[in-house]
């Protein structure tokens, strides 16, 4: 199930909180199992620092005060590892 992230801001947290669900859920023979206390530490840490961040927000605009009248660009961001890749596309 995804989220509504059209610019791709969210990324860094969503694709660490994924990634730290797979290793949860590797980590235990099944459900009902204890995770171990060092993925625990992991998701006290990942908390901690979405708690310190407080409220984020990104202004929207359909055009920028800085953008050229009638020439839009394409640009275009991307990156990968070997445990994940992430790419986005702006006008």
């Amino acid at each position: 199930m995804g989220h509504y992230n059209p610019l791709g801001l969210t990324l860094p947290i969503s694709m660490r909180t994924k990634l730290l669900l797979r290793k949860s859920h590797v980590a235990s023979e099944s459900w009902d199992q204890e995770i171990p206390k060092g993925i625990k530490r992991e998701w006290g840490g990942l908390i901690g620092e979405l708690q310190e961040a407080g409220t984020v927000f990104f202004p929207r605009s359909v055009v920028p005060g800085t953008a050229a009248a009638n020439q839009p660009i394409l640009v275009g961001f991307g990156d990968g590892s070997t445990i994940g890749f992430a790419a986005m596309i702006y006008t």
